[in-house]
């Protein structure tokens, strides 16, 4: 969301690689910290849309130039006008709202131009005396550097689902299991990913915001993304065989870790227990398996970026696409003008 109110902003006002660069650092550690007091207000857990938009308010707002008074009510504005996004009814109905963020990103951007001719908003809740200790430190202490995960290859779906994708994967690999052979693929997951539920899906969203199809697709093609998770496969038979295989049950046990995962101690984390059980009666049982985004992320390089890069847009645009947009994007920060991006992923065969 950060990303897509920078590259606007920054090519409505003709700016340079680096200049994008640097409102997006300003919307990553606000996010931090406005994501933190939100949560801490408010008993419905909210999609990052809402209180994404505030974050896409303060990069706006530096691309901008607007000064500490207009940035400020800048960010009251986006608060007041922030989507509401009940993130839990889109897990139990999932729809094609998602996590509002492009409500998000315009609302930021809308509220960074009101503040710019004198539009005036409500006080930021990270003015609130009882948030002070989680504001201190903005431009001092980078909050990014150690807190932003990436989802791994192989994995486009809600990361409630990727650790019983991954272990029912690993059990299947490591005991050299059949398809055919499976009779039930127990998950034991923790509140949310029992929420996700086991439904077959038939958009989109819903597959992507399941806990069976994706464990599904693990087991049949080794990975979860577009094509396995787009319309036109969601008819497949094998797919939905496998996926009617799977069960949930919730655990407190891991319910207190995600409790401890959110209070920022070590020994917390998203996890799930697989057991796969077997038309001849064997039982094989994965232990407890991390979801995977860990803070701080294991390191991506470059050949590693460019590897999932190339994966998710290969649908959409061609080779010779594809290597130029990469081309391109790494050398962002020396771009004269960030036009020159926008025209890139605009060329050839398909459009991102």
């Amino acid at each position: 969301m950060r990303t897509v109110t920078a590259l606007a902003v920054a090519e409505s006002r003709g700016l340079n690689g680096g200049r994008m660069l640097a409102g997006m650092v300003v919307g990553y550690e606000v996010a931090h910290r406005v994501g933190r007091c939100w949560h801490d207000s408010r008993e419905v857990y909210q999609a990052c849309g809402s209180w994404g938009s505030v974050a896409s308010a303060a990069t706006a707002a530096n691309l901008m130039d607007l000064g500490p008074d207009q940035a400020w009510e800048a960010l009251g504005i986006a608060e007041y006008h922030a989507p509401n996004a009940p993130m839990m009814r889109d897990i139990d109905e999932p729809a094609m709202v998602k996590h509002a963020t492009g409500w998000g990103a315009m609302t930021g951007v809308t509220s960074a131009l009101l503040a710019s001719r004198g539009f005036t908003g409500i006080p930021s809740i990270l003015g609130f005396e009882g948030y002070a200790d989680g504001v201190e430190g903005i431009g001092e202490e980078y909050l990014m550097v150690g807190g932003v995960a990436w989802k791994q290859k192989g994995y486009a779906c809600c990361s409630w689902a990727h650790a019983a994708a991954r272990g029912a994967r690993e059990l299947m690999d490591e005991h050299g299991i059949s398809l055919e052979g499976i009779d039930t693929i127990l998950v034991e997951g923790f509140h949310e990913t029992v929420q996700l539920g086991t439904e077959l899906p038939t958009t989109t969203e819903e597959a992507q915001f399941s806990v069976a199809w994706p464990v599904a697709a693990m087991l049949v093609d080794g990975e979860i993304g577009p094509a396995q998770t787009l319309e036109e496969r969601l008819d497949d038979p094998e797919l939905q065989t496998v996926a009617r295989k799977v069960t949930l049950v919730e655990s407190e046990a891991l319910n207190e870790l995600v409790r401890l995962y959110e209070q920022g101690d070590p020994r917390g984390r998203f996890a799930s227990r697989v057991a796969i059980h077997l038309e001849d009666g064997s039982v094989y049982r994965s232990g407890l398996v991390d979801e995977g985004s860990r803070f701080p992320n294991p390191v991506w390089d470059r050949p590693r970026m460019d590897e999932k890069f190339r994966w998710v847009v290969g649908s959409v645009l061609d080779e010779g696409s594809v290597e130029r947009v990469l081309k391109t994007a790494w050398d962002v920060a020396n771009l004269g003008d960030v036009r020159e991006l926008v025209e890139v992923c605009g060329e050839g065969e398909g459009r991102l």
